[in-house]
């Protein structure tokens, strides 16, 4: 099959309904920065060999007109972020500076400033990249994420849930990421979101780090820690996390708490790092990021 169609619907409900049709395989675009990567990984356009099942895309529906889908805001104590928002937009939005500084930091980094005002934090994380720099940010957030779809109508689940494989999510056909709830705390919570690529822009990630921690002095009341590109999927480091909590941190205590990192994640050799290199770099990060943290909430 080859592409043979484009649609842009004008709503939310004629998205779900075009995504729903079973007479084809929808290939959904919002920002469309990962459309021509997938082209050449699905070979559209080429000729199907004979006896192959073909099942490449054969329509685009574009989501970026769906008004329902962008923008940010407050609700019911939470952080609202549509899935379509850009990366730009939420790395420029004084709410999400203020009150998500990891996820702000992370969409910042997101390649260069023409990717970042195209692409979306819903596209993110569909395409379920191990490298995706939003991801471990709103693991650190604990974020909630809504999808909807015309068959299962509306669902939130959990971020941590999300990821089920190596570029594979608990979508189920027809069904997107329509929006992100991050809790806000009523605490001190500090943020912070730290990615190591091979250049300081445009760079895919070899390692990168979101850590939360609510603070009270020096004392670790709760810290969540979330890492990309160390494993088939974005990870939390919960063993780290059990270990900081109600702990005073010094660099002794963030060095300790670090090494459980291991725990949580398996790299891979590729052409931008070895697994060794990456292992270290992830337990040298988490360190590093929660030392800083801790000295900052001192001064």
């Amino acid at each position: 099959m080859s592409l043979q169609s484009y649609v842009r619907p004008r709503g939310l409900d004629d998205a779900l309904a075009a995504l729903a049709d079973p007479r084809t395989r929808p290939l959904i675009i919002a920002g469309g920065t990962d459309v021509i990567p997938a082209m050449r990984k699905m070979r559209l356009g080429e000729p199907q060999a004979a006896g192959d099942d073909d099942d490449r895309p054969g329509v685009v529906v574009d989501l970026s007109q769906l008004d329902e889908l962008r923008g940010i805001g407050e609700k019911d104590g939470m952080l609202l972020i549509g899935a379509a928002t850009t990366m730009g937009a939420i790395a420029r939005h004084e709410l999400v500076k203020d009150r998500a500084p990891a996820l702000a930091a992370a969409a910042a980094s997101v390649g260069s400033p023409l990717v970042r005002n195209r692409a979306t934090v819903g596209g993110n994380l569909a395409t379920a990249s191990p490298s995706a720099d939003t991801a471990p940010a709103l693991l650190a957030a604990n974020a909630v994420l809504g999808l909807a779809s015309a068959r299962q109508g509306r669902r939130e689940v959990s971020i941590t849930d999300f990821f089920v494989g190596y570029r594979r999510t608990l979508l189920q056909p027809g069904e997107i990421v329509a929006y992100i709830l991050l809790p806000l705390s009523r605490g001190l919570v500090r943020g912070r979101f730290e990615k190591v690529g091979l250049r300081n822009a445009d760079a895919i990630s070899m390692v990168c780090v979101a850590v939360e921690m609510e603070l009270d002095g020096r004392v670790c009341r709760e810290a969540r820690i979330g890492l990309g590109a160390v494993a088939a999927v974005p990870v939390r480091a919960f063993a780290v996390e059990a270990a900081l909590k109600d702990r005073e941190i010094d660099e002794a205590v963030a060095r300790e708490c670090a090494k459980l990192v291991h725990e949580h994640i398996s790299p891979i050799d590729d052409l931008r790092a070895s697994a060794r290199y990456r292992s270290w770099v992830a337990e040298a990060v988490v360190a590093r990021m929660i030392i800083d943290m801790a000295c900052k909430a001192r001064s």
